[in-house]
């Protein structure tokens, strides 16, 4: 999040040279998101799996690599403009939250916050 704000602001303040190689390593930081991502699904897999269908799983994995990565990536790859670079950033914090909103979901509804409440 933080090169994402970066770039915004390289954008707006017009400074090119900035932009530019933000924009590269924004790009790459994307990707490497993927990999804490995957483990983090990975791992949680069996509290899921407790919470939600299989389909309902698959929905929101898209959903999240879409917002998340391949939305982001496919507008910062489009153009370098302001206005690109700004729905990228949207797009990412959507997905941040939503991934906050899955995996807090998980403790209020784990079996042993079942049996105390």
């Amino acid at each position: 999040m933080g090169c994402g704000e970066l770039l915004v602001l390289s954008a707006v303040m017009g400074n090119t040279q900035a932009t530019d190689i933000l924009r590269t390593a924004f790009i790459v930081l994307l990707l490497l998101n993927l990999i804490p991502l995957g483990l983090l699904f990975a791992n949680l897999r069996l509290a899921h799996a407790r919470l939600y269908t299989p389909a309902q799983q698959w929905r929101v994995g898209l959903l999240l690599f879409a917002t998340g990565v391949l939305i982001p990536l496919s507008l910062t790859l489009l153009s370098g403009g302001l206005v690109f670079i700004f729905v990228a950033i949207i797009f990412l914090l959507l997905a941040s939250w939503s991934i906050r909103f899955v995996y807090i979901k998980i403790p209020h509804t784990s079996p042993l916050a079942l049996r105390s409440g």
